[in-house]
């Protein structure tokens, strides 16, 4: 007997939140943040066979197999150009996290035109000027490219949007090379989160407007954009936005200010990063996930086994 058909036997009652950010064949991928869309319907069918797969609301009511919850990260256009068709062949519901003042955005997320930007680099020697002083980054051969992305991204994170966006400005004049992204990269036009949203098993959620880093900012600021991406999706979709999701989601990226402002926003519920299983003690507005990488079925019905049974 198959991994895949073992697994339907080993699950236990218990409810788990699964994440992923992109479904796409995408070859530049340093943040393991892709799922092929043949192994998003292998992994896909196994949760059809051996689980309930429900939404956020329901991952507390009562089901005789494990409830498993889908969602999404970011907001990207690959959510509705490859995702939603497997979804909508399988019937089941997921919940897409949208950073609402990116809609529609040419450059995309910061991250990926970081990415796009050293992709094919053997050798990086660059000053980014930054708030807490200038960042010299100078490697070559085969690990260059890793090491740049690591040290930038840890510098890039916790600071906002706009000198994030002229750090990499300076970034691309320094390396002389346009950002190399696909199309499937950008996130979501306004029109085309309508479409997302249109499916009876699409539920949108909030993920902040401009996905920094909240821990990184006073509270005040916190609780600004995290309801003003809960208004600005309501308005937008005419329904109320009961969900949202931390930026990045680690214990190091949020505190208690978040979950204080997450509250008095109005949000039924709140997803981190951060591994577990969603029990009866779990916190509403700090519900564990479990990412999903690009695995074959066999390798993905071998991983969930075991988070089921923690």
């Amino acid at each position: 007997m198959s991994v895949a058909r073992q697994v339907t036997r080993r699950l236990t009652r218990r409810s788990l939140i699964l994440l992923y950010h992109r479904i796409t064949a995408e070859t530049n991928d340093p943040f393991s943040l892709c799922v092929s869309p043949k192994r998003f319907e292998e992994q896909l069918e196994i949760l059809h066979r051996c689980s309930d797969v429900v939404t956020l609301d329901e991952l507390d009511s009562h089901a005789k197999r494990e409830r498993v919850a889908i969602t999404f990260d970011d907001g990207y256009l690959d959510n509705l150009e490859q995702a939603l068709p497997v979804v909508e062949r399988l019937g089941l519901p997921i919940t897409v996290f949208v950073t609402s003042a990116t809609l529609g955005s040419a450059k995309g997320f910061w991250w990926d035109r970081l990415a796009g930007l050293l992709q094919g680099q053997s050798e990086v020697d660059v000053t980014v000027a930054l708030p807490a002083g200038p960042l010299r980054i100078r490697v070559s051969g085969q690990a260059a490219v890793r090491q740049a992305l690591d040290a930038l991204q840890r510098r890039l994170r916790p600071l906002s949007v706009d000198v994030i966006e002229r750090a990499l400005d300076e970034l691309e004049g320094q390396l002389e090379q346009v950002p190399l992204q696909s199309s499937s990269a950008l996130p979501l036009t306004r029109d085309e989160l309508l479409q997302l949203a249109a499916s009876p098993l699409v539920t949108i959620g909030a993920h902040t407007t401009d996905h920094r880093l909240l821990g990184a900012r006073p509270a005040e600021e916190q609780l600004d954009t995290i309801a003003r991406s809960k208004a600005d999706l309501e308005t937008l979709l005419g329904r109320e936005v009961r969900h949202f999701a931390y930026p990045f989601g680690d214990s190091a990226s949020f505190d208690h200010h978040s979950v204080d402002a997450v509250r008095v926003a109005g949000f039924r519920t709140a997803c981190t990063t951060e591994r577990g299983n969603v029990t009866r003690w779990s916190n509403p507005l700090s519900l564990p996930r479990r990412m999903v990488f690009d695995w074959g079925g066999e390798t993905f019905a071998e991983r969930i086994a075991p988070w089921s049974a923690r």
